[in-house]
Formats: C-alpha cells, structure tokens, sequence
C-alpha cells in the first residue's frame, strides 16, 4: 500500500471521527491503532487484509507486545469503527476483516477495600 493512500485513508478517518464529535483524544488514539496496522501489514493494503491477517495483528500485540486488556480491546473497537468508515466511504468493505472478530470482555477491577483506619 502507497504510504500516500494509507495517510489519505487515516485523515479521512480522523475527519469522520471528527464529525461524530469524538473528542481529540478518541480521533488521536484510533488513528494511531490503525497507523500501527498499517506498520505491522507493511507492503499490504489495508483495504485488502483478511480476518487472518488481523487476528495475527492481534495476536502480536498479546504476545509480543504484552498489551493489557482494555488497550487490546480499544485496539480492536479502532479497527471496527475504521472497517465501518470505509464500509460507509463506499470501499465495499462490509466491515471487511472485522465482520466476524469476536469483540472481547475487559474484566472488571474490583476496588481496593478500605482500611479500618
């Protein structure tokens, strides 16, 4: 993929997020998640990555990258709302690699338990 249409594709993004009234912190970590993506997939399209190729995506930043929890699944909530960007862009993505990606759970903390004093 040109670096030039990945740019374009992600400010694009970033202009749709912006739209939604998404704050600035939301559009700058949801760009990031999908620049990553894009890193990761080097010479391949983002337009033309399969469920495989993000499941693997995914699986690196457990494995090896050590990502907690709620950063994966914010990772995995950026690349859905990307895939339904490009869907409504009229890409005929159909979601495209997302569609059949489980969503996860973030276990819940428990709070820590006051002292008597």
């Amino acid at each position: 993929m040109t670096p030039d249409l990945t740019r374009d594709l992600i400010e694009g993004f970033d202009r749709w997020l912006t739209a939604q009234n998404h704050s600035r912190h939301t559009r700058v970590n949801y760009c990031h998640d999908v620049r990553k993506l894009a890193d990761h997939a080097a010479q391949a399209s983002l337009l033309e990555l399969k469920r495989a190729d993000i499941v693997g995506y995914l699986a690196f930043l457990q494995d090896y990258r050590r990502l907690t929890s709620p950063s994966l699944s914010r990772t995995l909530f950026s690349l859905r709302k990307f895939y339904k960007f490009l869907d409504l862009g009229g890409q005929g993505m159909l979601r495209g690699p997302m569609l059949t990606i489980p969503t996860r759970k973030v276990p819940k903390r428990l709070p820590d338990a006051l002292s008597e004093s």
